[in-house]
């Protein structure tokens, strides 16, 4: 059945990301100015969302990147993640200004909200304010470094093992009671 009002907050969402950015100017941009780089696949892609691969990348390139972008009047963020992926997305366009815009939508207390990440690109939700955070144990780097003293919980268990034993933390329940996660390793 169709949800008139889901449509019209979906395109409140696609309106609010809208100014100042245009896929297509990113796109050209990014294909003449930054080599070696190479577009991530058609279903990678979106129209608030430009993906690339970009090997071994350091701040220093991205912030040449995220410069490159403002000479050209775009509101544009650059996310870097797994030492790879490239994604220049409109610059409110992140996990945690979703997840914000819909708690409020939803009228839910950011304090009644748990998130959960592995990546970079999770970064975001852990930073508003009052929501309880898990970062699991298979984490990339890049994101426990930036939640670090935010009160998120340092799961030592990975993928959703990790997301469990971080909501039996914050419910004060035992974790024990949960089986281990398979050893993965060689």
């Amino acid at each position: 059945m169709f949800d008139a009002r889901a449509s019209s907050e979906v395109s409140a969402w696609k309106e609010e990301l809208s100014g100042g950015w245009d896929y297509e100017t990113v796109s050209d941009l990014i294909l003449e100015n930054i080599s070696p780089i190479e577009p991530q696949p058609d279903e990678c892609q979106n129209e608030f969302k430009c993906s690339f691969y970009y090997y071994d990348q350091g701040r220093e390139e991205i912030d040449r990147i995220s410069s490159l972008l403002a000479s050209a009047d775009l509101k544009a963020q650059v996310v870097y993640s797994s030492n790879r992926d490239l994604d220049i997305l409109p610059s409110g366009a992140n996990k945690g200004n979703a997840l914000r815009w819909l708690a409020n939508k939803e009228e839910i207390p950011l304090s009644a909200v748990a998130v959960a990440g592995d990546s970079g690109n999770d970064s975001s939700m852990f930073l508003l304010e009052k929501v309880f955070g898990v970062v699991v144990a298979n984490s990339e780097n890049a994101l426990v470094q930036a939640v670090d003293g935010r009160g998120a919980f340092l799961a030592t268990q990975p993928c959703a093992h990790g997301v469990v034993e971080g909501l039996c933390h914050h419910l004060g329940l035992e974790f024990d009671s949960i089986p281990a996660a398979p050893n993965t390793s060689g």
